[in-house]
C-alpha cells in the first residue's frame, strides 16, 4: 500500500513541475515579446524625430532662401518649391507685404513629418549704405 501511495505522490509532483515550467515559459515569452515591441516602438519614434528634424531644416533653408531673395530683389513674390534633398522638398508660399514688413511662410515635408514656418522681416540699409539687409522681427514654427 505504501508503494502505490508513493507512486501517486511522484506523479503529482511531476505534474506540478510540468505546470510550473509551462507557466514560467509563458511568462518569459510575454516579457521577451514586451521588450521586442518596446524596442520596435522606440525605433519608430526615433525615425519620426529624425524626419521631423529634417523637415524643420528644410523649412528653415527655404526661409533663408526667401530672405536672401528679398534682400536682392524687394519685388520677390515667393510661391516656389525647392528640392534641396532627395528625401523631401520645401515650399515658399506667396510672400505678403505690408509696408515695411514682409511675411514669409514656408513649409517642408519629409516622410510623414511636416513643418511650417512664419517669418516677418523688414529691409534695412547697411551702415555704409552699400547693401540691403533683412532684419528678422519674428521667426515662429
Amino acid at each position: 500500500m505504501t508503494r502505490s501511495a508513493f507512486g501517486s505522490e511522484k506523479k503529482q509532483q511531476g505534474y506540478v513541475l510540468l505546470l510550473s515550467v509551462i507557466f514560467l515559459s509563458v511568462i518569459a515569452v510575454v516579457i521577451a515579446g514586451s521588450f521586442l515591441l518596446l524596442g520596435l516602438a522606440h525605433g519608430q519614434t526615433n525615425f519620426a524625430l529624425q524626419q521631423s528634424a529634417q523637415a524643420r531644416g528644410l523649412a528653415e533653408a527655404c526661409a533663408e532662401t526667401a530672405l536672401d531673395n528679398l534682400r536682392q530683389n524687394p519685388g520677390y513674390a515667393g510661391n516656389e518649391t525647392l528640392s534641396i534633398t532627395t528625401d523631401g522638398s520645401c515650399n515658399i508660399l506667396p510672400i505678403s507685404f505690408s509696408d515695411p514688413t514682409y511675411t514669409i511662410q514656408t513649409n517642408a515635408t519629409v516622410g510623414q513629418a511636416v513643418k511650417n514656418l512664419i517669418i516677418t522681416a523688414e529691409p534695412q540699409t547697411a551702415g555704409d549704405g552699400s547693401s540691403t539687409l533683412m532684419h528678422v522681427d519674428s521667426w515662429a514654427e
